[in-house]
């Protein structure tokens, strides 16, 4: 709307009577280069204008109960985006014979109070994005009343949780359990890849379970690691608006007999962004996502992206992934070199994901003749060097014409010639616009350089 002018005579502002939407324009164009405090600060009524932008990103990063250290109440209205950062000292009680200064078990932290909390996120009207960052090493989780106060913010949006675990155990008086729906679109739960002690817990799994249930028709991107999935309930329910998941961690599904991925996902049609990084435990290797035998319909018409970790050659899926494809990822987890960096070459530390063999050049020939991409703009493989290095190269060069994007990590014998990066760049002379990226990463077996 347009905002009426003061009467005649009276001083007024005339960048007030300019239309809100051109006037928001204007501001976030001067937040992009730095100077909106400095407008800010030229007239109370321009500052009145700036305060959402000026105030709608906020850090609380503490050691002690956050409602010492949160933001005036008065700026609660202006928040957007809200990040708090845990330094609780009561994780020390895990490893140290040190007394509980907040918590009740160390386990979980004490230094968020849920009332307190759903009170003043409550108080935040515009507030579309929560993230809970743990910024110390070690086991600590979020409690079940906190992750129930962050839901229930009437327009959540995002909700973030990182190196913290969700919902680790319950005290005796709580209970698991949402009764009302959450237009959460984005859900991202991430933990450390190298955490100590156990890599799952009960009721963590079952606090996940409760939030998807509550999200499952509006979430549109989810990112949680596979060891805290709950993959029967994943494998059952229906996510109509999903676009992008990413499962990072152990291999792990459900069902006697277990269930591949395509069944697992087979109820996300929309899924456009799909990111498999799976780990190889010990001598247990990471099966393929369409085995053969099983006879069901691609379930993921619209899919774009695909990563695969240590692909194999029986799978299924290369010859059924869709002509909407754009980028694949043929790759092992974690990256072969840095798992010799981690763990040596001979992978005798007995470390998880540390006993896996790349797969060579021959078998990745074999997987990348089954493809049929004609939208393919980007491609990223991860082999061990042998005799048939070459071909390979060349058929992609002159298979997928439309390709601006390599990525090649190799790994090769002290012995074994180097390769030119000529043979891997993608033919330019059938289309000369499709000129791009070409990056080749080289590995010799021995070499100790994390990838």
């Amino acid at each position: 709307m347009l905002n009426p002018l003061p009467p005649y005579g009276q001083p007024h502002s005339s960048l007030l009577v300019v239309h809100d939407d051109v006037f928001f324009q204007v501001l976030d164009n001067v937040q992009k280069s730095g100077t909106l405090r400095a407008l800010s600060e030229t007239c109370r009524d321009i500052r009145i204008r700036c305060l959402p932008l000026l105030f709608c990103r906020c850090t609380v990063a503490s050691h002690i109960p956050v409602a010492r250290r949160f933001p005036p109440q008065t700026l609660w209205p202006y928040f957007k985006h809200l990040r708090l950062v845990d330094r609780c000292k009561d994780i020390e009680a895990e490893y140290w014979d040190v007394p509980l200064q907040f918590a009740q078990d160390p386990m979980l932290c004490g230094i968020y109070d849920g009332p307190f909390l759903e009170n003043a996120l409550q108080s935040m009207p515009r507030l579309s994005s929560v993230t809970f960052h743990l910024d110390t090493d070690g086991i600590h989780g979020l409690p079940w009343p906190v992750i129930a106060a962050v839901l229930s913010v009437p327009c959540l949006q995002e909700f973030r949780i990182t190196a913290f675990l969700l919902c680790p155990k319950t005290l005796s008086t709580e209970t698991i359990s949402l009764h009302h729906p959450i237009p959460l679109t984005r859900l991202t739960y991430q933990l450390y890849d190298t955490r100590l002690g156990s890599r799952s817990w009960p009721t963590e799994k079952q606090a996940l379970a409760s939030i998807l249930a509550n999200t499952c028709t509006t979430l549109e991107k989810l990112t949680i690691p596979t060891e805290a999935a709950p993959f029967k309930y994943l494998s059952s329910a229906r996510f109509p608006a999903l676009r992008e998941l990413h499962l990072r961690g152990d291999y792990r599904t459900t069902g006697s007999p277990p269930l591949s991925y395509v069944q697992v996902f087979a109820n996300m049609p929309r899924l456009r962004y799909l990111d498999l990084r799976l780990g190889q435990v010990f001598d247990d290797p990471v099966p393929p996502l369409w085995p053969p035998g099983l006879d069901v319909p691609f379930p993921w018409p619209e899919l774009e992206h695909i990563t695969i970790s240590h692909p194999v050659v029986n799978d299924r899926i290369y010859a059924n992934l869709p002509p909407s494809l754009r980028s694949l990822t043929l790759r092992s987890f974690p990256h072969f070199a840095t798992s010799v960096w981690m763990y040596g070459l001979n992978n005798s530390s007995g470390d998880r994901w540390s006993n896996f063999e790349l797969l060579p050049a021959s078998q990745m020939e074999l997987i990348v003749r089954k493809l049929r991409l004609p939208s393919l703009e980007g491609l990223e493989i991860e082999y061990q060097e042998d005799g048939a290095e070459d071909d390979l190269l060349q058929y992609i060069t002159s298979t997928f014409q439309t390709m601006t994007t390599i990525t090649i990590r190799r790994a090769r014998r002290e012995d074994s010639p180097d390769i030119s990066i000529v043979s891997a760049q993608p033919s330019t002379q059938s289309n000369p616009a499709h000129t791009g990226t070409h990056r080749l990463h080289r590995r010799t077996l021995g070499e100790t350089w994390p990838c």
